[in-house]
């Protein structure tokens, strides 16, 4: 299980939930509070500060080595949001210098394909707000291959 802008571990949350272990927890967050929450709660967890210092080695040379026996790979996502949310004035969508992050979830999705190959399944989830241009929203969906959906969890949790 792959965490890209993990936080407080939220998508390592949802598989506790559903009573999932995977073989390796990876988060990838640059905040450090953030990420000693989540080493509280999973201990072993495999901490990468920088989705920009993700490299072909570290794939290769650390992570396939402790997932010998995978046969997916589940990556999560939400990347910031600052230059695609309607809050802000004069948004510069996925050319801004925080949502363009988004482009590094593609390079890291092409390098999971490339270093594990056909051998294994990819699954990945994304989020991001809602407020976004339809540009954008149309942008991402062309590059993942997707169209977007929104999601409530009000509609999800029983009150």
């Amino acid at each position: 299980m792959l965490s890209l802008f993990n936080g407080i571990g939220g998508s390592f949350r949802c598989y506790d939930l559903i009573g999932i272990v995977p073989l390796v927890w990876i988060a990838v967050d640059i905040d450090d509070a953030a990420n000693r929450v989540t080493a509280r709660r999973w201990p072993g967890t495999v901490f990468v500060k920088d989705i920009r210092s993700i490299s072909r080695e570290m794939v290769q040379g650390g992570w396939s080595l402790k997932c010998l026996d995978v046969i997916e790979i589940h990556l999560c996502g939400g990347w910031p949001c600052v230059d695609l949310s309607r809050i802000k004035a004069g948004r510069l969508n996925l050319e801004g210098p925080q949502s363009s992050l988004f482009w590094e979830i593609q390079r890291v999705l092409k390098l999971l394909r490339e270093v594990f190959g056909s051998q294994i399944v990819a699954r990945y989830v994304l989020e991001n707000v809602a407020s976004m241009d339809e540009s954008a929203a149309e942008q991402i969906s062309s590059e993942i291959g997707s169209v977007p959906y929104t999601l409530d969890c009000a509609d999800a949790v029983h009150r």
